[in-house]
């Protein structure tokens, strides 16, 4: 479905292009980073020794590269980025839902009560597929609430938009704990140091020095507080 909607989504662009009589493209400094992606992905994929895995595997790489490109030949304002972002947190609440569900033992699809307390999976099938999906999306609603925030602070929008963001970034996260998916939660981390990095690379000196204040304080909380609960966890 991904593949079929993007290749819908660059010929729609591509007709568009031609009726206008010129076929644009729009440089970023992202596509070299997407290229290395790309290239270091698809050399990972060669050592399947499944033929139709590594088929498959380059499809879906190819359709998310397509992602990539479509959005950077479409999107062209701020709002219609967080139109975007609005809508995948739309989608995420029913997928949510359904996961508290199977985390209270109430499935309606397939009627476990049994499984209290497993790992959820939702619609998705796989713990892993949605605490992937979930480790994407967060940053994304973080990101549009903070934004939303500065401009209420600027007198420019509404405190409705940004309390949303915030709200769906917290439910995600929660669904996020309930799929004990290890990888998910590394790289929703891996996220926020790298956000973090680009934050502070745009900083000014100041600002640098109290983040980084900031960071290390809040890291030696957390890894207090980890030392502390880990061994009273529960083993699964």
């Amino acid at each position: 479905m991904l593949g079929l909607g993007v290749a819908v989504g660059l010929g729609l662009w591509a007709l568009a292009s031609l009726r206008r009589g010129c076929l644009t493209w729009v440089r970023s400094p992202l596509s070299v980073a997407a290229l290395l992606f790309g290239l270091a992905a698809a050399a990972s994929i060669t050592y399947s020794t499944y033929r139709f895995l590594t088929i498959s595997e380059f499809g879906r790489l190819a359709a998310n590269l397509g992602l990539f490109a479509l959005g950077l030949v479409s999107l062209r304002r701020l709002d219609q980025i967080r139109r975007v972002i609005a809508a995948a947190c739309l989608a995420a609440v029913p997928v949510c839902a359904y996961g508290f569900l199977q985390a209270a033992g109430a499935d309606p699809v397939w009627g476990q009560p049994e499984a209290r307390g497993l790992r959820v999976f939702s619609f998705l099938g796989n713990p892993t597929y949605l605490g992937g999906f979930l480790a994407l999306l967060i940053p994304l609603a973080v990101a549009a609430g903070w934004a939303g925030r500065r401009a209420n602070a600027q007198g420019r929008g509404s405190w409705l938009g940004p309390v949303l963001f915030f709200a769906a970034a917290l439910m995600m996260l929660v669904c996020l704990y309930l799929t004990f998916c290890l990888a998910a939660v590394i790289g929703l981390g891996l996220g926020a140091l790298l956000a973090l990095a680009v934050g502070l690379a745009r900083a000014g000196r100041r600002t640098r020095l109290l983040a980084l204040l900031g960071v290390l304080v809040a890291g030696g909380a957390i890894a207090a507080g980890l030392a502390f609960i880990y061994p009273r966890m529960p083993q699964r």
